[in-house]
């Protein structure tokens, strides 16, 4: 396991990025294996971390699920993007499966496509501009467990 810490929100977005890029890939390599409860919750880690990485450009909260959804929803009015709104909703929805095994595979498998729809769509939002205010940055570590990088 490797600790770094980060002190700017630039730094901070780029890891949750690199790590929602690692839990995309697994959660294709779980669907692949036909662990549909993992590729569940690595898609939705995806999404989170994501939404992670804009909203610590814009000084937003987003360290449990409230912070997240309202984090999202300020994302996709900023866009102009409902369609975010909407996908972020199938991701959490796949979280649930993690837990409740209650999604068919054929609902997983458009489920962790939508999540890479919602991934695109937020790659393509732009920094926020210089009106947006933005809180100073605390140090923070952030740990890594590099040992399954799929």
């Amino acid at each position: 396991m490797t600790t770094q810490t980060y002190t700017t929100p630039e730094a901070l977005s780029e890891e949750y990025k690199q790590t929602g890029q690692r839990y995309m890939r697994q959660a294709d390599a779980e669907f692949d294996k036909g662990d549909f409860l993992q590729a569940s919750e690595k898609a939705w880690k995806a999404a989170a971390q994501y939404v992670k990485a804009l909203s610590v450009l814009r000084g937003l909260d987003h360290m449990d699920h409230r912070d997240l959804r309202f984090a999202n929803s300020r994302i996709a009015d900023e866009a102009d993007q409902s369609q975010i709104r909407r996908l972020f909703s199938v991701a959490e929805s796949l979280h649930a499966n993690a837990y409740e095994a209650w999604m068919p595979e054929v609902d997983v498998s458009e489920g962790i496509a939508d999540v890479k729809t919602l991934i695109a769509l937020l790659e393509e939002v732009p920094p926020p501009n210089g009106d947006t205010p933005v809180r100073p940055p605390r140090a923070r570590l952030f740990i890594r467990d590099r040992g399954d990088d799929i």
